[in-house]
């Protein structure tokens, strides 16, 4: 079952800790998409061009979640 949790999940383990942020975008995000983080705009872009800067220069975040 797709919840909202489960997709912010699922972002966040292909487009951050996957290294993967467009595809990320695409499959787990809408056309507008709200960024919460302080310097990081909204929308698809935004958190691709973060997340690609941010995997440039810091080694691959390791994320889990427990259940």
């Amino acid at each position: 079952m797709s919840t909202p949790k489960n997709i912010a999940i699922a972002l966040h383990m292909e487009g951050i800790r996957g290294g993967n942020p467009r595809e990320g975008a695409t499959k787990y995000t809408g056309a507008r998409y709200t960024q919460h983080s302080t310097g990081v705009r909204d929308g698809q872009d935004g958190f691709i061009e973060f997340f690609r800067a941010l995997h440039r220069t810091q080694p691959p975040a390791q994320i889990s979640y427990a259940a």
